[in-house]
């Protein structure tokens, strides 16, 4: 067992040619899950010979089967499928195997409804008749099947036919990500003109897509006043506030268009408040027959008038706004004490709870409290539970909200999902599982890659399961907890905290927040590790070795150091500490101040800050005793 916990450890710290060395001295032990480990590291350091060699010794048929089907030899799949138990949890991965081989299929399908059928069809790349089953469907399913159907016609040269559905998407589900994705084919055959041009402009608009609404629009006419105002949405979105102005400005004082929220919003951003004013204003005031931009008007109109930000706040809140806008009304109106406003609010969303974010919730609880409604405030407090039970608003109001229910597992099923995740091949076993939808299995998934050390795939396989139980109303598990929170790298971890004097709480937080303990994760701007640091950063802590950031032990001490760091800087004030972590020394200003949290000026901080925090706080809760 020495050389196994030798094995473990270096293949965790990512030492894996000393992991190696040990696996090559455990080969010879008969037990099944130490083989499934060695089989492991040799696939993390490419031995797939030393795999099938001792697969073939100890005539192990699953992980042969899982070899095969990971080198895509699926001829030498279907010799070792009989490993997989005879059940209908795996009856389509194996009928899609089976079905490259037999070619007619109709007898062994004939069981399956039509949408599995469809799948089958589809995985073996018999799109005719895929076609003709999704054909049946038009009338019995949504967006999706004739999205589907969509994609099949195009990829058999029935383009014209694609083309049709794809408009279709376009023009009845314009709000649908599927009318996104018919317009990337539209637009790759250049089917975009027209009057779709200028569907296709509002539908990017609607995804933020503002430099393909330009570029939809760029060929129509520059006169029209339909156009101008899809090119200066843009514009504002881009950030391009004096061309928005420019290009409105004809229209500013015109009560029947948006010119004058545009105008008004371009002068807030240009910090123009006077003017900005004036024309969100007169558009609150004049452009009654366009509402779709007055709760934010009134939102706006809040931030700039201190002496009647209550009045605005409540009024955005009676208007179909976007989340965020929604989220901070309510909290200012709360922190604005005034109890009087608190009655009628409340009375506001008492009908639209199905419909509540957990700051909204949060927000509704503490107002609730403050008027001593405790029934009231409770049942939001459950709300919060229920239905984001790991958030950070529900740590925060609750932080022993642990459930406790046995497991859902049968053997037959899940023990060949075990051994693939064990082994190392979570690709099939994703594969199989997203063709099963076997969904009430993540639990013993999620256990299964946390004692593999498959950190990512334990926090994925968690939140499935997580979302499945909200979805069906189940109790969540207490170990899943610890499946959703591992703590990784433990030995590197320990010993930065105790080098630096940081919370290892805080470390597990932002690692997981960070990258999901994956070690060679690399974000969009350029952050690279478990501990997503930049470039510049590595070279403002003096860590040169461009070679080991990377490296585990190398990224989480500059990390930890960094942190350190931070905590100097802001005298230990945790929420200032993560908010510089993640956005600089601009967010993380203010942060002495009451509720400071909710009052960062970026919203994906601000997320990262709660994500962080919420981490933090479970952390703590599940490993006090360590």
């Amino acid at each position: 067992m020495t050389n196994y916990i030798k094995m473990r450890y270096f293949e965790e710290i990512n030492s894996l040619d000393s992991a190696l060395f040990y696996a090559n001295k455990l080969n010879g032990i008969s037990n099944d899950t130490l083989f499934y480990n060695i089989v492991r590291v040799y696939k993390k350091t490419n031995n797939d010979s030393l795999i099938l060699k001792y697969a073939n010794i100890r005539n192990d048929s699953l992980i042969k089967l899982f070899y095969f089907a990971a080198h895509q030899m699926m001829d030498s799949v279907r010799i070792y499928l009989d490993a997989l138990p005879d059940t209908s949890f795996y009856r389509i991965y194996k009928l899609i195997i089976n079905g490259r081989k037999w070619g007619d299929i109709e007898d062994k399908i004939r069981h399956l409804n039509y949408d599995s059928k469809a799948y089958v069809y589809e995985r073996l790349s018999m799109y005719s008749k895929a076609v003709s089953l999704r054909k049946k469907l038009l009338k019995f399913r949504g967006i999706d099947n004739i999205y589907i159907l969509a994609k099949d016609c195009y990829i058999i040269g029935d383009k014209e036919r694609a083309y049709y559905y794809f408009r279709f998407i376009v023009d009845h589900f314009p709000d649908s990500k599927y009318a996104l994705k018919s317009l990337y084919y539209l637009k790759k055959d250049r089917k975009i003109h027209g009057k779709l041009r200028y569907r296709a402009a509002q539908i990017y608009i609607s995804f933020g897509r503002y430099r393909n609404a330009l570029s939809a629009i760029s060929p129509l006419s520059r006169h029209s006043w339909r156009n101008k105002m899809i090119r200066a949405i843009c514009y504002y979105h881009l950030r391009r506030y004096r061309s928005t102005v420019k290009l409105l400005w004809k229209k500013r004082n015109n009560n029947t268009s948006e010119a004058p929220f545009y105008i008004g919003l371009s002068y807030y951003r240009m910090k123009k408040y006077k003017k900005a004013k004036r024309y969100l204003l007169y558009y609150i005031k004049q452009c009654h027959n366009v509402e779709e931009h007055m709760g934010e008007a009134y939102y706006r109109m809040a931030q700039m008038d201190s002496n009647r930000k209550d009045i605005y706040y409540k009024m955005t809140l009676e208007y179909d706004v976007p989340v965020y806008f929604k989220e901070r009304a309510l909290f200012s109106l709360y922190e604005s004490g005034d109890t009087a406003l608190f009655q009628d609010v409340i009375n506001q969303f008492v009908s639209q709870t199905g419909s509540l974010t957990p700051k909204m919730a949060y927000s509704l609880m503490k107002m609730s409290l403050v008027l001593d409604n405790n029934g009231l405030a409770t049942y939001y407090k459950e709300y919060l539970k229920q239905k984001y039970p790991i958030g950070y608003y529900a740590v925060e109001s609750d932080s022993n909200n642990f459930g406790n229910v046995h497991y859902i597992e049968d053997d037959s099923i899940v023990k060949p999902l075990e051994i693939g995740i064990i082994s190392g091949y979570q690709s099939i076993v994703k594969r199989i599982l997203k063709e099963a939808k076997g969904g009430k299995y993540y639990l013993a998934l999620a256990k299964y890659a946390f004692k593999s050390g498959n950190y990512p795939l334990s926090i994925n396989f968690g939140k499935k399961y997580l979302n499945y139980c909200i979805e069906m109303g189940h109790t969540i598990n207490d170990s899943l907890y610890y499946f959703l929170f591992p703590t990784g790298y433990a030995s590197v971890v320990e010993d930065a905290s105790l080098k630096y004097g940081v919370d290892k709480s805080l470390i597990y937080a932002i690692i997981r927040e960070e990258s999901w303990f994956q070690r060679r994760a690399v974000s969009r701007m350029g952050a690279i590790g478990v501990m997503q640091i930049l470039p510049s950063t590595f070279r403002h802590l003096k860590r040169f070795n461009r070679h080991r950031y990377f490296d585990i032990s190398y990224n989480i001490d500059a990390g930890t150091f960094y942190l350190s760091q931070l905590m100097k800087r802001y005298n230990r004030n945790i929420l200032q500490v993560i908010a510089h972590y993640n956005g600089g020394s601009f967010p993380a200003n203010g942060g002495e101040e009451l509720d400071f949290i909710e009052h960062i000026p970026y919203v994906e901080t601000e997320k990262y800050v709660k994500n962080v925090m919420r981490s933090y706080e479970i952390y703590k809760n599940l490993y006090s005793s360590d």
